[in-house]
């Protein structure tokens, strides 16, 4: 039996919701595919991205407040 050797990106790209990371400074620091699904931009685009002030209440709304950040770049 081989076992296949998964990196900590593999298993959270695997789980069906998003999941998002920051760092000390507030920055995007991970993110998974179904993140970057929702948000609509590679991680490349969404890794270094300040923080957002928001309590969302879903995904939809999470995606609406990053969108407004990732913009706001522009």
């Amino acid at each position: 039996m081989v076992l296949q050797q998964l990196t900590k990106q593999d298993l959270i790209d695997k789980i069906g919701v998003m999941v998002l990371g920051l760092d000390d400074q507030g920055r995007i620091n991970l993110i998974n595919a179904k993140g970057c699904e929702i948000l609509g931009d590679p991680s490349e685009e969404l890794i270094g991205v300040r923080e957002f002030v928001a309590k969302p209440v879903d995904n939809k709304t999470l995606a609406e407040v990053v969108r407004k950040v990732l913009d706001a770049r522009k």
